[in-house]
């Protein structure tokens, strides 16, 4: 029986990083500063595992902007 295991990196602003605390550590899931402003997400699994955590992160940082826009007006 074959396993394939994927790997997806995304680059996220470190003001969202925040927000996907929880959600990191739940999942395990690592991340590398990239700079001051910027970090990657390491996200290994299958492709339904990853679309899963890349919609829940989509979310997250929705969600972040949002409220961070509400609380500007």
């Amino acid at each position: 029986m074959d396993i394939t295991v994927y790997r997806n990196q995304l680059i996220i602003r470190k003001d969202s990083l925040l927000s996907l605390s929880d959600l990191l550590a739940q999942h395990s899931i690592k991340t590398t500063d990239i700079n001051d402003n910027y970090t990657i997400v390491n996200i290994s699994g299958s492709l339904a595992y990853i679309e899963s955590i890349l919609q829940k992160i989509k979310e997250k940082v929705e969600e972040t902007q949002e409220s961070s826009k509400n609380n500007t007006l």
